[in-house]
């Protein structure tokens, strides 16, 4: 049986009291043969690798995933945590929400449905795929070693279609028994449930892209104290705050008189624009010129109004297009908007990583809970990954090393770079003590070997 380092073990005992005793040891197996996989994140491909292709009741190792009794929305909760109390110290915790699509075929596979695909699109053509769309929420963090901002995800909902395919052939689609969400609507159910979690006195900041920037959205984080930032739209409907009311009878104002909208602001030549120096792609700094103000985002057919502060952003001198983006806290600086808004590209690098080194998209799993498992486990992996990394630096008291070639000069740690030190920990378990019984061959070339393994 396969020996596990004790960073791992300390990491995923976090979620110990969600299984039963045996359904935990094949977990932490199945996680383990995961990390260690180069080929489709399958349980046989696991097996092999844990050298356990001889047991003959293999299908209680497909039973983690498709019949076991456990909940994913408690994993969640305790990774989310276990992320806070790695490396959120202050009192502010910034959260990313995006969609991402995994592509699969088969008519027996539920939820399927044809997507945009956003890699293969443009803005003048769209192109959709088959698959499943997931909606991952992650968290934004500094990790050590780096100057970017990395995504760690904690949470993955499968977000139905509207219209099943005409293809498809299982028997949950075909009864169509569910109701149809949007994925606006599950957005406003995560901003509740981060609140729930992480209680009533932590500064939550939720960053999204123009997909979630909703009047929805806005009442939920309104009502649930949470700053939310988003891409905005250049002619949405911005109004003036209503004058005080002065007597007489009849229905007060809820609005002032309609402003002009962004693109007219940014396009007028009388527009005063400042430049702000802020943190910037790349961990880099750079110099903007905004333009700010704060009103009312209203529409007779959208109930109240929203109090909202909107921000333009252009290059200096004027070139290039102009960025609108709105903010719910009237408070909030314009460097502080941008620099939320920036950090939300990190999970569009999380998402890239998942499909080039955590095998997203490779798994077959048919059962219809396997489905709504399988996938959030790998994407959950990730975050899993920096945590045994971030646990072994403190226990050895080493710094991960960049991994570098003549022709890639890196400065900065990857997330190729943590999971290679992974799974060296979990070789060097396993492998270098017996080696060193058996002959006297030395560490260092051994571990050379194992090095240009795994890379």
């Amino acid at each position: 049986m396969i020996s596990l380092p004790s960073s791992m073990l300390a990491v995923l005992e976090l979620f110990a009291p969600l299984f039963s005793r045996p359904t935990f040891r094949k977990g932490i197996l199945l996680m383990a043969g995961h990390l260690l996989c180069r080929k489709d994140r399958t349980i046989t491909n696991f097996l092999r690798l844990l050298g356990l292709q001889e047991e003959r009741r293999y299908s209680k190792f497909h039973d983690v995933i498709r019949k076991a009794k456990w909940s994913a929305f408690q994993a969640s909760k305790i990774l989310l945590l276990a992320i806070d109390r790695q490396w959120l110290c202050g009192p502010q915790i910034r959260i990313a929400i995006d969609t991402t699509l995994e592509r699969r075929r088969g008519p027996k596979i539920h939820g399927l449905g044809m997507h945009r695909d956003a890699v293969r699109s443009t803005r003048t053509t769209k192109v959709f795929s088959p698959g499943h769309n997931w909606l991952v929420v992650c968290v934004l963090i500094q990790f050590p070693g780096t100057k970017q901002v990395w995504s760690l995800p904690f949470l993955s909902i499968l977000l139905r279609p509207m219209k099943r395919l005409a293809s498809s052939k299982n028997l949950q689609d075909l009864k169509g028994s569910r109701r149809h969400k949007k994925v606006t609507t599950y957005a406003r159910q995560v901003v509740c449930l981060l609140r729930r979690w992480l209680g009533p006195n932590r500064e939550i900041v939720l960053v999204a892209d123009s997909a979630f920037c909703c009047k929805t959205i806005c009442r939920a984080c309104i009502r649930q104290q949470v700053l939310f930032c988003s891409h905005f739209r250049l002619n949405a409907s911005l109004y003036d705050f209503p004058p005080k009311r002065k007597g007489g009878k009849g229905r007060p104002r809820v609005v002032g008189q309609r402003l002009p909208n962004l693109g007219c602001i940014a396009a007028d030549p009388l527009t005063k624009w400042r430049l702000c120096s802020m943190s910037w792609y790349g961990g880099g700094t750079k110099e903007l010129e905004v333009c700010t103000g704060t009103c009312l985002w209203y529409h007779n057919s959208c109930g109240r109004p929203i109090h909202i502060q909107w921000t333009l952003t252009r290059d200096p001198g004027g070139e290039g297009e102009v960025t609108p983006l709105l903010c719910t806290g009237l408070n909030a600086t314009a460097a502080e908007i941008i620099e939320h808004y920036v950090g939300r590209w990190s999970i569009e690098t999380t998402f890239q990583e998942l499909r080039a080194q955590l095998g997203f998209e490779s798994t077959r799993t048919w059962a219809d809970q396997g489905i709504e498992r399988m996938a959030p486990a790998i994407i959950a992996s990730f975050s899993l990954t920096c945590l045994i990394a971030a646990k072994s630096q403190k226990d050895r008291s080493v710094d991960i090393e960049p991994i570098s070639t003549a022709w890639y000069q890196k400065r900065d740690v990857t997330f190729s770079d943590i999971l290679s030190h992974v799974r060296l920990l979990i070789l060097n378990e396993n492998i270098i003590p017996q080696a060193w019984k058996q002959d006297d061959m030395g560490e260092s070339l051994l571990q050379q070997v194992l090095s240009r393994m795994i890379l």
